[in-house]
């Protein structure tokens, strides 16, 4: 039916490009307060990763942390070139693209939370004996994390901060949000999750001509652009 085949075309699975479906596992990770089953995290080591030197230092490991409704899958074609050129690491956070939406605990969606979750994951599979270094590649509230994680003065559960070499920040965010939209946000807490879903619903009317693709793209945004941005705004849960 069109409706089963338009559900197949958003579908976070059957999309996923074969580079990153290939090289990905679903993983849980307990952090100190929250357990978050089926995270999907992608990771592609160096073909030559074993036959490269690694005094003083192996090849950096290339860490991807997308932003607020994004997923792995936005950073397909930056994949398909870095994994040539360095290890790749990426996860979609709990609720985007492959992963779980769990726990069911607003707590565990929170910056602090997500932090953690993302040190436990770099900690899995950065090369520790070596001295690995990391370069963080991260998009918009992603970057946000990417300069809490390199923060020395932070408090961290792992040794992250020391082995951070560089940033690479992509709409990275300008500064904190405004008092207006803090006030926003915190009433939205409080929204009930059927009229939430019906809030995004209204909000995606007109697929890639919706306004939820408009804010991310613009108006002159060309189709194919259009297609993929609904497809992970609809991902995103």
């Amino acid at each position: 039916t069109q409706m089963a085949h338009q559900a197949k075309a958003h579908d976070a699975e059957a999309t996923d490009p074969g580079l990153l479906s290939n090289h990905s596992v679903l993983k849980t990770y307990s952090t100190s307060r929250f357990t978050y089953p089926e995270l999907r995290v992608f990771y592609r080591q160096h073909p030559k990763a074993r036959e490269l030197p690694s005094d003083p230092a192996p090849l950096p490991l290339l860490v991807f942390i997308h932003g607020l409704g994004g997923s792995v899958a936005q950073f397909h074609p930056l994949l398909t070139s870095l994994t040539n050129n360095a290890s790749c690491l990426a996860l979609d956070f709990p609720g985007c693209g492959r992963s779980a939406f769990a726990p069911a605990d607003w707590d565990a969606y929170g910056t602090d939370a997500l932090l953690e979750l993302l040190e436990l994951v770099i900690d899995d599979y950065r090369d520790k004996e070596n001295g690995q270094g990391v370069v963080l590649i991260a998009h918009s509230m992603g970057t946000a994390m990417a300069a809490r994680l390199a923060n020395r003065k932070a408090s961290h559960m792992t040794a992250i901060a020391d082995y951070v070499l560089g940033i690479c920040a992509i709409c990275p965010v300008a500064g904190p949000p405004s008092e207006e939209k803090v006030v926003w946000f915190r009433r939205a807490l409080w929204i009930p999750t059927f009229l939430f879903d019906l809030l995004r619903w209204w909000d995606q009317w007109g697929g890639p001509d919706s306004a939820s693709v408009n804010r991310f793209l613009g108006p002159e945004a060309d189709r194919p652009s259009r297609l993929l941005q609904y497809r992970f705004n609809r991902q995103s849960r």
